[in-house]
């Protein structure tokens, strides 16, 4: 199995381009794995792990190409996780050729504010539609918590899990505050 991480880092990356604190001086400076992107993950070349707001400079950067993708899990519907203009990138109408039909797993959650999210900012039609999946090439497979389910010839198990919905920072030692919720995530 081959793994390429194509983020590691928070919601805003890391460096934080506002930031003046001497660790993020020092990421700049030093540049390189220094530099890290929002979290996303690449497995054996078909199976993405977030459809993340990086990947494609991510991609470029760790000299994979990501037109092998046939899986997608989406553990999350936050904007650091999902970007959902890559989906638009990614089809035919759009000038790709070839790609691979996506199946994009995600929980109820997900799908829910992933569709809020389309309509409102991306496209005049319905993310959940038939007409949405035929357009940009891609399935939609909606999963349960604790539920084992097959993705090609991965096994997959979403748990749930707490995770805040509206950090900040409290300090400058990178301690988070904010309130939590349940989520289904991968």
């Amino acid at each position: 199995m081959t793994i390429t991480f194509l983020g590691t880092a928070a919601a805003n990356g890391f460096p934080e381009a506002f930031c003046k604190c001497p660790n993020c001086a020092e990421a700049r400076t030093l540049g390189g794995p220094s530099l890290r992107k929002r979290s996303a993950a690449l497995i054996n070349n078909d199976l993405l792990i977030d459809l993340g707001p990086d990947i494609m400079s991510a991609s470029h950067i760790h000299g994979c190409s990501l037109d092998e993708v046939r899986y997608c899990l989406q553990t999350h519907p936050h904007a650091d996780h999902l970007d959902l203009s890559h989906l638009l990138s990614r089809s035919p109408a759009y000038g790709v050729v070839g790609a691979h039909v996506l199946d994009f797993y995600a929980s109820r959650e997900t799908l829910e504010r992933a569709a809020e999210t389309f309509e409102r900012d991306l496209a005049g039609y319905g993310f959940l539609s038939p007409e949405a999946e035929k357009y940009l090439n891609f399935k939609i497979h909606r999963i349960q918590p604790l539920e084992s389910f097959a993705v090609g010839t991965y096994s997959v198990m979403a748990f749930p899990a707490n995770h805040g919905t509206q950090p900040r920072c409290s300090n400058r030692r990178g301690r988070l505050s904010g309130t939590t919720r349940c989520d289904s995530m991968l």
